[in-house]
């Protein structure tokens, strides 16, 4: 039996271009990855507004000031000052409140002195609503019904500490 020699590798044409289509085939993922960091660096320039967006940016603003801007309560709607030592604590017993009678509320506005709450809640449990923020205690959960078609009203409550003007 005859062994066959292993032929040594010889660098000719064909592995140069095996090489080379190798390296094109590297190549492009390593210049997209760099191409895509150095567009993430990049701080982006805002374009300045010019002078002719300026009357319709102002234009906007009234609009949305007008048409965005809280309306004043009216006669149909009520509204109920507390006066206490603990705004704070007022303010979450009164959010108790809130879940009992199912009503909702934007966010309170507080600045330490008083808080102010705008709620909005069925039509027929208003009274029963304002005797139970102006008492200390919670009424039972369940004890009042809503009725979801029924029409809602606007009450404001406004709880202020004893010692404020």
């Amino acid at each position: 039996m005859q062994t066959q020699e292993h032929k040594q590798f010889r660098l000719g044409p064909q592995a140069l271009a095996i090489a080379a289509v190798a390296l094109m085939a590297l190549a492009a993922p390593v210049a997209m990855v760099v191409f895509s960091l150095r567009s993430m660096t990049e701080k982006k320039v805002e374009p300045p507004v010019s002078e002719a967006a300026a009357p319709l940016e102002k234009a906007l603003e009234d609009i949305a000031s007008k048409s965005l801007a809280p309306v004043s309560l009216g006669a149909d709607q009520a509204r109920v000052e507390i006066i206490t030592d603990d705004p704070e604590g007022e303010l979450i017993r009164i959010e108790g409140v809130l879940k009992v009678f199912k009503a909702s509320a934007l966010p309170a506005e507080a600045d330490g002195q008083q808080a102010r709450l705008l709620v909005t809640l069925a039509a027929s449990q208003v009274p029963e609503f304002i005797a139970a923020c102006e008492k200390k205690d919670l009424p039972k959960p369940g004890s009042t019904t809503t009725v979801i078609d029924q029409a809602r009203t606007l009450v404001e409550i406004v709880i202020k500490k004893k010692n404020s003007p």
